[in-house]
C-alpha cells in the first residue's frame, strides 16, 4: 500500500476533518507504525477517523469511572493526564506506533484459546473492548478502503 492510497482516502472519507498536514503526517505515520508491528496501515487510518475524525486532541474525563485522557490521532488513555506523557502522545508517530501496537497485542490475545469475550467480534477487539459501536465503525471505515488498497477488511 502506498502513501497516496492512505492520502486520497483520509482526504475523501467524509467523517474525517483533516487537511492535507495532517493526512500526510496520519498517513506516514501508519505506514511507518503499521509495518513495525504488522498491522494493515489502513486498519490505523480507519482507527483515527473512528477515534478521532483525523484531529489530534486530547479528551478527558472519558468512559465510566476512568480517570485521565484519551490522547492524539488513536486516542491513547493516559492515567491522570500526567503532562509529559499527553505531551509525548501528541507526537503522531508515537502516537499511533502505540495504537498498532495495542492492535498487535489483541490480535495475540485474541489467537490464544480460550479468547477474551471482547473477541467475539475481532481480533482487533480489545483495543476498545466493551464497544460493539467502535467495532462496527471501525470496520466499516476499514471496508470502503477496499476500493482503494489490496488487503482485505475482516467480516463481522
Amino acid at each position: 500500500m502506498s502513501i497516496t492510497i492512505i492520502l486520497a482516502f483520509l482526504l475523501a472519507h467524509p467523517s474525517n476533518h483533516c487537511g492535507m498536514a495532517n493526512a500526510r503526517t496520519v498517513a506516514k505515520a501508519a505506514m511507518k507504525a503499521g509495518q513495525r508491528y504488522d498491522v494493515p496501515p489502513s486498519l490505523l487510518t480507519s482507527v483515527v477517523i473512528a477515534e478521532t475524525g483525523c484531529r489530534n486532541v486530547v479528551v478527558t474525563g472519558v468512559g465510566k469511572g476512568r480517570r485521565g485522557c484519551d490522547v492524539g490521532f488513536g486516542q491513547i488513555h493516559v492515567p491522570e493526564c500526567e503532562p509529559s506523557r499527553v505531551a509525548r502522545m501528541l507526537d503522531p508517530y508515537r502516537n499511533l506506533k502505540t495504537a498498532a501496537y495495542i492492535l498487535d497485542r489483541s490480535r495475540a490475545r485474541c489467537s490464544k484459546k480460550p479468547a477474551p469475550r471482547a473477541c467475539k467480534y475481532s481480533q482487533w477487539s480489545l483495543y476498545n473492548p466493551g464497544s460493539t459501536r467502535w467495532f462496527t465503525k471501525v470496520n466499516r471505515i476499514w471496508k470502503t478502503f477496499k476500493l482503494f488498497k489490496r488487503d482485505k477488511p475482516e467480516t463481522s
